[in-house]
């Protein structure tokens, strides 16, 4: 469990960089509709990804306390 919280750790950086990068990249082009489009795109994905994360983080969270408590219960059995 330990490596898997590094690792949804990490991926939760690399996304905030991925932020970053659309912000930066957003604020420095021109506002043509189709740039407008892809800018909303990039965005659409990244708060995507970022959903997706939250979900597994709280799935996994989930399954922990899940197992926790089966070991509870198996230990007082």
């Amino acid at each position: 469990s330990y490596i898997i919280k590094q690792d949804i750790a990490k991926i939760n950086k690399q996304i905030a960089s991925l932020q970053a990068y659309v912000k930066q990249k957003n604020a420095t082009t021109s506002k043509s509709p189709e740039i407008k489009q892809v800018e909303e795109h990039n965005h659409n994905v990244v708060m995507l990804l970022q959903s997706k994360l939250a979900d597994t983080s709280m799935t996994f969270k989930d399954v922990l306390e899940i197992r926790t408590q089966v070991r509870m219960v198996s230990f007082w059995s």
